[in-house]
This record gives C-alpha cells, sequence and structure tokens, in this order.
C-alpha cells in the first residue's frame, strides 16, 4: 500500500496541536469542552456550540451552516456522533484549508466540498464507500489524495488543477473517466494492478511521469495495450523481483516508452526496454 507523505501528516498534527495550545491559552475550555481523538493522528476541539472563539474553526454537530461566516472558516472538524454530511454542506468555503472528517462516514455526497478553492488537507477515512459526483469539484489547492475502497463518480474531483498525486488503496470499484477531468498536474498515480488494467480510466492518468502498481497477484500480467498508453511515463515501482517483473511482463513485446524505468524489490532499478529484451532473450 502506499502512504501519505509523512511530512503532510505531521504538518497537520503539528496544525492542530497548535490550535489547542491557543485555546487553551485563551481560556475556551470549560466543563462543556472535550477533546477529542481522530484516527490516532489529530486532536481537536469539541463544544457545545458549533463554532469556537476563533471563528476560524469550526467544530461541525449538525447539518446547519447558514448562520456560519464561509469566509472566516480556516479548519473544520467534526463532532464524534456524526455519521453523515449533507449535500453542499461546505459548499463555497472558499477559505476552508483544513477538513478532519467523521471516522464513521460512508458517503461524501454531491458539492459538499466544491467550491473550497484552498482546501489543501483532506484525509478521507477509511469507511467511505463513495464519493458521489462533484463533491470536490473546483478544491484548486488540493495536491494529494488518498482513497480507499470507495467508488468515485463523475466529476468528483474536477478541475482540481493543483492535484499532483493520487493514491488509490484496495478497492474493486470502477473509477469514472470523468472524475478527474482537467487534473492536469496529475504526477504521480499509485493504484492497484487490477485498476490499471482497465481499458477506460480518467484520461489524466495517462499523463502522469511515476507510478506505483500494488495488489500484484502472481498470476498477473501487465499488457502492452495499457501501459503504453501513459505516454510520458518515466518511473514505474513495483514490489517484485527481477524474475517476478519478468513473470509480469511475459508477452509484452516491444514498448515506445524508451525512457522508462523500472523499480523493483529492494530499490534494484533496470531500464524497461532492456528488461523487455532480456525477456525475449531467455525465451
Amino acid at each position: 500500500m502506499c502512504e501519505y507523505n509523512s511530512e503532510t501528516q505531521y504538518k497537520n498534527c503539528a496544525l492542530f496541536a497548535i490550535c489547542i495550545s491557543i485555546f487553551t491559552l485563551l481560556g475556551v475550555f470549560f466543563m462543556e469542552t472535550k477533546i477529542c481523538s481522530f484516527s490516532n493522528q489529530h486532536c481537536f476541539i469539541i463544544k457545545e456550540n458549533c463554532i469556537t472563539t476563533d471563528e476560524s474553526v469550526l467544530i461541525v454537530k449538525n447539518s446547519n451552516l447558514e448562520k456560519i461566516n464561509k469566509e472566516k472558516v480556516k479548519i473544520a472538524c467534526f463532532s464524534p456522533e456524526i455519521k453523515k454530511i449533507s449535500h453542499h454542506q461546505f459548499l463555497g468555503f472558499r477559505n476552508l484549508k483544513h477538513v478532519l472528517l467523521p471516522n464513521e462516514l460512508e458517503i461524501i455526497p454531491e458539492y459538499a466540498f466544491a467550491c473550497c478553492e484552498n482546501l489543501s488537507d483532506i484525509i478521507i477515512p477509511e469507511s467511505v464507500d463513495k464519493i458521489q459526483s462533484y463533491a470536490f469539484l473546483g478544491c484548486r489547492s488540493l495536491e494529494q489524495i488518498e482513497i480507499n475502497k470507495c467508488k468515485i463518480e463523475k466529476y468528483a474531483f474536477a478541475e482540481c488543477v493543483e492535484l499532483k498525486n493520487l493514491i488509490i488503496n484496495n478497492t474493486d470499484q470502477k473509477i469514472d473517466k470523468s472524475s478527474f477531468i482537467d487534473c492536469k498536474k496529475l504526477e504521480k498515480l499509485c493504484v492497484p494492478l487490477h485498476i490499471f488494467n482497465e481499458k477506460e480510466l480518467p484520461k489524466e492518468f495517462y499523463l502522469v511521469k511515476e507510478i506505483t502498481l500494488t495488489d500484484i497477484q502472481n498470476d498477473s500480467t501487465i499488457t502492452s495495450e495499457n501501459l503504453e498508453n501513459y505516454t510520458k511515463l518515466k518511473l514505474l515501482i513495483l514490489d517484485k523481483t527481477k524474475d517476478e517483473a519478468k513473470i509480469l511482463f511475459k508477452g509484452y513485446g516491444n514498448t515506445k516508452l524508451k525512457e522508462c524505468e523500472l523499480q523493483l524489490k529492494n530499490g534494484e532499478k533496470n531500464n524497461l526496454s532492456q528488461l523487455l529484451e532480456e525477456i525475449k532473450s531467455d525465451t
């Protein structure tokens, strides 16, 4: 499984720790205030109302955000009892930067975070099994996303123009080919092999420079029909030995990806063209 950038996680933890320290100094901790952990990674503050004395930090306890000043909110956390969020709930929160979703959330609904132009950090819980259409439309500051086991519907991440790193783990769901439309800066892709072998993927995937393939079964193969579509590919990462990689590429044929390197188990590197030549000579 691919990992989130550890620097990003430490940055987020530090951010929430700083928030807690500030609120402590300001004396906002009263009898009704609790400190809760979330996914063993973050801390956040819960008060009986929906917002702390600092209007940049929003604690969501219900779906009614009509009285909240959208322009001031930069951090949104959810009370542990929240199990779902509503359509359009954060639509147009332009200055929202960090979101901590509830860990039992199953669906991220349509337009939930659409047009959150400064949203740069969101961890999608493993409990989420569906990201509906337009959920993150126009989140123009998102650079990295990790998704687990969920269906990604049409235009879910459309116009996330700064998205560079996409990690998709352990999913048997198909990805709608319009779900990442206009994500033209996508550079790194981490996907299970069976997703990679799908014939119709978002066209933005084919522009990446680096791919990590996961969940590779012993009888799996990579066909030239799929790999040759990635015309800008420079690095293909496989957690396989060289001999195992030869089995994976058996029957592949020639390649146009002359500059593509293979990074194998233990960091060993081989040129893809040279490996294919070795396979031919072995047979």
